[in-house]
């Protein structure tokens, strides 16, 4: 694997994979245990059965994030979820926008890939929520725009205005149901 610093390829993975690893062992448990409870006529009350709810809700999105990745390189941009898989060729990307949001009063930054025929999709990382990621986070950033800059502004691509320059945050504001 490259170091991030090198502009031609960048890898973005869980930064926790063992601790999402034992929440999603402990979602699978605690469904086990609230199946068997269930089974065995339990009821909504019991609490063996609502610990592995509790269990399973919390295990359950541990399943996305620990399937997350972004890989780039010269040839493009790929994302990778449990759910979905996505490529593009960096000729097609417009620029690479840092979506900030509020989250229970703490500013989650994302990166949002903009294409040149103005669909957008925000990435499953790089994603920086507290004061310590900030650093790797700017560190990721600066490493696709390196290689978006390289690759794809010697084609016919120009940035978009408003962030063009890769210089700070940009609000992008929630459409639809994204």
């Amino acid at each position: 694997m490259a170091p991030m610093t090198d502009s031609r390829t960048v890898s973005c993975r869980p930064t926790a994979p063992r601790t999402l690893a034992y929440l999603i062992a402990s979602g699978v448990l605690g469904a086990g245990v609230a199946a068997a409870r269930f089974v065995y006529g339990a009821a909504f009350d019991d609490p063996w059965a609502d610990l592995g709810l509790v269990f399973t809700v919390v295990g359950v999105p541990c399943v996305h994030l620990l399937g997350a990745r972004v890989d780039a390189d010269a040839e493009g941009l790929r994302s990778r979820t449990v759910l979905r898989r996505r490529s593009v060729p960096w000729r097609d990307v417009a620029d690479l926008r840092v979506q900030v949001r509020e989250v229970r009063g703490t500013r989650v930054r994302r990166v949002r890939v903009v294409r040149h025929d103005g669909r957008t999709w925000r990435l499953p990382l790089p994603v920086s929520g507290a004061a310590d990621d900030q650093v790797a986070f700017d560190a990721k950033l600066a490493a696709l725009r390196a290689l978006h800059r390289r690759h794809a502004l010697g084609a016919s691509a120009t940035p978009l205005p408003g962030n063009g320059s890769g210089t700070g945050p940009v609000r992008v504001p929630r459409v639809g149901g994204a």
